[in-house]
């Protein structure tokens, strides 16, 4: 279902977090590598609307939909291939990017499309030598030029 999210049951105004698990992180169809099992990773979709009201009567009269807010958060291994991938220089000066992302899930039963993104990456360096270094996600899905912003996919 193109541009759909009806099976996830957003009520207007409500959050509907969908937590993901392990995945497959694909930008701009490069492959990323896999989530951390151990941190946060889940889809985020909030309906933003606007009570219609007459002057009639103070009661809502219909619940108007705007448009939706989808966030995605992950944590994903720093490793030196990913730095060069995001083309994420020695001096951490470009921690912002935009562009597409595509979300698999381990079980490859779901997969996500989200076509146009803004993406922060929070970079987490550990100096202790049985920690890793990890760098953290966290995207917040636009519409595009087709007026699309997230496609999911049931296997």
């Amino acid at each position: 279902m193109k541009n759909s999210v009806l099976n996830v049951n957003i009520f207007p105004g409500k959050t509907k977090e969908l937590p993901l698990g392990v995945c497959n992180i694909f930008f701009n169809d490069i492959d990323l590598g896999f989530t951390i099992a151990s941190e946060k990773t889940a889809i985020s979709i909030k309906s933003i609307t606007t009570d219609i009201k007459t002057d009639e009567s103070p009661e809502v009269k219909e619940i108007l939909e705007l448009g939706r807010t989808i966030d995605f958060e992950c944590t994903m291994p720093l490793k030196k291939e990913v730095m060069e991938k995001l083309e994420i220089d020695s001096k951490l000066s470009s921690l912002s990017k935009e562009g597409s992302i595509k979300i698999i899930t381990l079980n490859k039963e779901l997969e996500i499309d989200l076509f146009r993104v803004i993406i922060i990456f929070e970079i987490n360096l550990n100096f202790k030598k049985d920690k890793q270094n990890l760098i953290k996600l966290n995207i917040r899905s636009l519409r595009d030029h087709k007026n699309e912003d997230i496609n999911i996919n049931f296997k």
